[in-house]
C-alpha cells in the first residue's frame, strides 16, 4: 500500500466571506479543520514536515500556502506562560466543539487532587479523583461522553462545576503521558446537543496538545530548580 504523499480535510463555505468583516468566522472554520486535521493524522499514525493552506475561488482560480514545521518547532521552543497557553487550549476547545465552557484540571500528585487551571496560587480550586465526571475520567483514564448529565448518577454538580444548576451534557478528556495522569479536559453543553465520536477524538488531540505543554513546562521548572540548588552548594 502506497503511503500518502498529503493528507488534508477542506470545506465550501455557503457564502462569499470577508477577511476582514468575516474574520471570527473564518478563524473558528480554520481551527476547526485544523484540529480535525490533527486528528486524521493521529489516528492513522502519520506526521508532516510542511503545513499548508489552499483557497480556491468561485472561477476556480487557487492560491496556495506553505510553510515548514520548523516555525512551529521553534515556538514551541519559546518560552510561554503555561497558565495563559492552557486558557487558548480550552477557548480552541469550547469554540471548535461549539460548546458553552471548557476547563483544563491539572493533577497535583503531592495533593493527590486535580487544582482547575488559572485559579490563585493562594486560593486554587482543588477536586478530589473520588467524584463526579472529574473523578471518573481522571481515575479511569478515558474519555467520559455524558449525553445527559442529569440521568448520571455519576455527575456532581459541585465537582463538574455545575455552580448554575444548568449544565447539559459534558465531555471529559484525560490529559495522560504514558498511562500517568496529568490532568483533564471538560467541555460542557454543545450548542447543538450532545458531543459525538468526531467531538472526542479532536477533544482528544487538544488533550494531547496540553500534554505537551505542561510536561514543558514541569520539566523546565525541575530544570531550573536544579540549577538553582547547584549554585547554591
Amino acid at each position: 500500500v502506497r503511503e500518502p504523499k498529503s493528507i488534508s480535510r477542506e470545506t465550501t463555505f455557503e457564502r462569499d466571506l470577508s477577511a476582514r468583516r468575516d474574520r471570527a468566522e473564518l478563524s473558528r472554520i480554520f481551527t476547526d479543520l485544523c484540529v480535525r486535521l490533527a486528528a486524521d493524522l493521529k489516528r492513522k499514525g502519520y506526521a508532516g514536515r510542511t503545513i499548508g493552506v489552499k483557497l480556491r475561488y468561485d472561477n476556480f482560480a487557487t492560491v496556495t500556502r506553505d510553510r515548514t514545521i520548523d516555525l512551529v518547532t521553534r515556538k514551541l521552543a519559546a518560552p510561554f506562560d503555561l497558565q495563559s497557553v492552557l486558557a487558548e487550549i480550552g477557548e480552541a476547545a469550547r469554540s471548535v466543539l461549539h460548546a458553552e465552557r471548557a476547563t483544563v484540571w491539572l493533577y497535583e500528585p503531592a495533593l493527590d487532587a486535580l487544582v482547575l487551571a488559572g485559579t490563585p496560587a493562594d486560593r486554587p480550586v482543588e477536586a478530589s479523583l473520588e467524584n463526579g465526571i472529574l473523578g471518573v475520567t481522571a481515575r479511569t483514564r478515558t474519555i467520559v461522553n455524558v449525553p445527559d448529565c442529569r440521568l448520571d448518577a455519576r455527575f456532581d454538580p459541585t465537582v463538574d462545576l455545575d455552580y448554575d444548576n444548568d449544565v447539559r451534557c459534558m465531555l471529559s478528556v484525560p490529559l495522560v503521558e504514558q498511562n500517568s495522569l496529568v490532568g483533564v479536559l471538560q467541555v460542557v453543553d454543545r450548542v447543538d446537543g450532545p458531543f459525538n465520536d468526531d467531538d472526542e477524538r479532536i477533544a482528544a488531540t487538544l488533550a494531547s496538545q496540553c500534554v505537551v505543554f505542561i510536561q514543558r513546562e514541569r520539566l523546565t521548572r525541575t530544570v531550573a530548580m536544579a540549577e538553582k540548588l547547584d549554585r547554591e552548594i
